[in-house]
């Protein structure tokens, strides 16, 4: 952005520079001005932007991501030198761009930058050597093709700003879909049960055969429900372990599948663990990890689809195996109305239930304020779009006045001349946004790896809608600039652009 506007700033001061010169005026002279003209702003747009970043956008990525939590108030640390160091990197990266921009324009001769600037010469490019695609082209698809890499910083600058602007949109409307899909995918396909009961093992006769009547009301089966810690790359951590008493049973209470949507067997001596503990530990190497009472070893059969908790699924053959031991059930997971479900929390041998709705609470909570992260995303990227396609068609409009009165002249009509313009910025777009949906797609990946709360594997599949609503954002931006560029090109005096020196 910033070397498209101080570009077409050169550009418009051309004759000014070239009467500083006549006038004695030194190179170093004449490019410090370039370079005020450059550093305020930046400084004062950074110094707006630090500000807007730490009491705006902190505090609604803060929002977003505490939600389902009961916290204090936000308090930044100090921030004083993070502030300083962003104007000072800001500040560098523009007097770059303003020395590179204006170095090849300063050391032109005089009496060239009294002139306008000439019109780069044509070229043959590479596609007409392709004689059958070329000869194949119409005359006017020809002209585009040439002058598309007859201008080749700005077709670069034209696709990396369109790429970046389209990368921001994909990355926000991805996001979105992600959240929504890892509730979705583990409350409607993975997770079959409403609550996990843990019972009292060494309660009343009475009270268990209660409890046991009651459970047959609904659909349930006996599992070994307990906390594990897990030796993992970055230390130490809590997973769910879950026995079960008969493993042809666990289809109806949990899908347990590969990533191929495939359904995993257990085996009698491994583990299969979920897909969130598997990123965090080394596959090739068995399982380390302690329960109670156990430390023990364990090598893995599989990872499972699953992206709320972590989990370590075995069955009861596999845990004689393992600890030595015979499973004793000290839970059961439960498919039940609430009716059925109160009446279990009542009973005295239930201790406590471990109901999943409350992680998909959080996750819907997540969401919702996640759109607002996603609303700030989208604003600015339009806002870049905006700025590069109009910063560029500027400068190519002013650039080739002549060619367009020329053009104008043998009897082009108005939109036939901005068709001229607008069929290269239109492919130059098409590229962008290519660009911009492998740029897009490796930010949401590592985003996802990285920012994930604990406990939640992100679902990383993308949807239609994620490409079409970015495309078609950029796309109607840059419509709207053509409109106005269409108007633009109606006012242009070709009496007076055909008189311009070459």
């Amino acid at each position: 952005v910033s070397l498209t506007t101080i570009k077409r700033y050169i550009e418009e001061q051309r004759i000014q520079n070239g009467t500083l010169k006549a006038l004695g005026y030194s190179n170093f002279d004449i490019g410090r001005k370039f370079f005020i003209y450059g550093l305020i702003p930046t400084i004062f747009g950074s110094v707006i932007g630090a500000i807007l970043g730490k009491y705006i956008i902190c505090r609604v990525i803060f929002n977003a991501y505490s939600s389902g939590f009961d916290i204090l108030d936000l308090e930044f640390i100090n921030s004083f030198w993070i502030i300083l160091f962003t104007i000072f990197l800001s500040t560098f990266l523009i007097s770059l761009t303003v020395y590179f921009t204006s170095i090849s324009e300063v050391k032109e001769q005089t009496s060239d930058l009294l002139r306008a600037k000439a019109p780069k010469n044509g070229s043959r490019i590479f596609l007409e050597k392709i004689k059958f695609i070329w000869n194949s082209l119409s005359f006017m698809t020809k002209i585009t093709f040439r002058n598309l890499f007859r201008y080749k910083s700005r077709m670069f600058m034209t696709i990396f700003g369109i790429g970046g602007c389209t990368a921001l949109l994909f990355f926000g409307f991805a996001m979105t879909d992600s959240v929504k899909d890892t509730s979705r995918l583990q409350r409607q396909d993975i997770t079959k049960y409403d609550f996990i009961s843990i019972f009292d093992k060494n309660a009343d006769d009475e009270d268990m055969k209660s409890y046991e009547n009651i459970l047959k009301k609904s659909a349930s089966m006996k599992i070994l429900y307990q906390k594990a810690n897990v030796d993992t790359k970055d230390g130490n951590m809590k997973v769910n372990l879950m026995v079960f008493d008969n493993p042809n049973e666990v289809e109806d209470f949990i899908k347990i599948r590969d990533k191929n949507k495939k359904k995993i067997k257990f085996d009698s001596k491994k583990v299969i663990i979920s897909k969130n503990l598997a990123n965090k530990i080394n596959l090739n190497m068995d399982l380390k990890f302690e329960t109670d009472n156990d430390n023990v070893k364990v090598p893995i059969k599989a990872v499972t689809e699953n992206y709320i908790d972590d989990y370590i699924y075995m069955s009861k053959e596999a845990y004689k195996n393992i600890f030595g031991k015979d499973m004793l059930a000290n839970a059961d997971l439960v498919r039940a109305n609430d009716k059925t479900r109160n009446e279990i929390l009542k009973n005295k041998a239930c201790q406590v239930l471990v109901e999943p709705n409350k992680f998909y609470e959080t996750m819907d909570t997540l969401m919702a304020n996640l759109n607002l992260v996603i609303g700030v995303i989208t604003l600015v990227s339009m806002i870049l779009a905006v700025v590069v396609l109009y910063n560029l068609t500027n400068i190519n409009v002013s650039e080739r006045k002549k060619e367009l009165a020329t053009t104008k002249v043998l009897g082009f009509f108005p939109r036939e001349t901005t068709a001229y313009i607008y069929r290269e910025t239109y492919i130059l777009t098409i590229l962008g946004i290519i660009l911009g949906y492998i740029l897009g797609f490796l930010m949401l990946t590592y985003v996802l790896n990285i920012v994930a709360p604990d406990g939640i594997y992100i679902s990383h599949k993308t949807h239609l809608s994620s490409y079409i609503l970015s495309a078609f954002i950029t796309l109607f931006t840059s419509f709207l600039i053509m409109l106005i560029v269409h108007f633009k090109l109606k006012k242009i005096n070709m009496a007076q652009a055909m008189k311009a020196g070459e």
